[in-house]
């Protein structure tokens, strides 16, 4: 019994040690809208036609780059935005800016409070103040991964991981923004 819980607790610390002392959940890095629709990143770009329909708006971000190998679109809905690459078609980004859509694993959106974030993630691998001069107010960003984690791999020298930026007013300590992305090297 001593050696099966000596092995436990080594397996335990090891997992520890190779995942950054990160706890991740795949769901975590998943959206649901207030219909129950689940948004998942990497999945064909298709899928959220077949659900949502038609945008409100579609935009090629990448069109002012005459010489870009492929398009790099956002799609807006009325509470969530989705960008892509047109080489492939995945989401890559989900952006939510309001409490109509969720995260699916803790219901964290836009209005949660900073010790709501803290508790459903732990602490931030990274914490940035700055002042956001398109909304002329401070905030605080607030970014999780998974890198070095389970969910993430390498491919000829280049991690692929999830990732979560949470935005935060600085004065109401309440999130105002959030991104769930797939990070692609170029």
């Amino acid at each position: 019994m001593k050696q099966k819980l000596s092995l436990a607790l080594v397996l335990l610390v090891m997992t520890c040690l190779f995942a950054g002392g990160k706890t991740r959940r795949q769901q975590q890095f998943e959206v649901k809208d207030a219909d129950g629709n689940i948004f998942v990143l990497q999945k064909d770009i298709q899928t959220v036609f077949d659900l949502l329909g038609e945008p409100l708006k579609k935009e090629n971000l990448w069109a002012i780059y005459p010489k870009a190998g492929c398009g790099f679109y956002k799609i807006d809905y009325e509470n969530i935005s989705f960008l892509y690459y047109d080489n492939d078609n995945k989401i890559v980004r989900i952006v939510i800016e309001n409490d109509a859509c969720k995260i699916v694993d803790n219901d964290i959106t836009v209005g949660s409070s900073y010790e709501e974030i803290i508790n459903a993630y732990g602490v931030p691998e990274r914490e940035t103040a700055y002042f956001n001069e398109n909304n002329s107010r401070n905030e605080m960003q607030l970014l999780y991964t998974t890198q070095g984690t389970e969910f993430s791999y390498v491919v000829h020298g280049d991690e692929y991981y999830s990732y979560i930026i949470i935005n935060i007013d600085a004065e109401t300590k309440k999130c105002n923004e959030l991104f769930v992305g797939w990070n692609t090297p170029c």
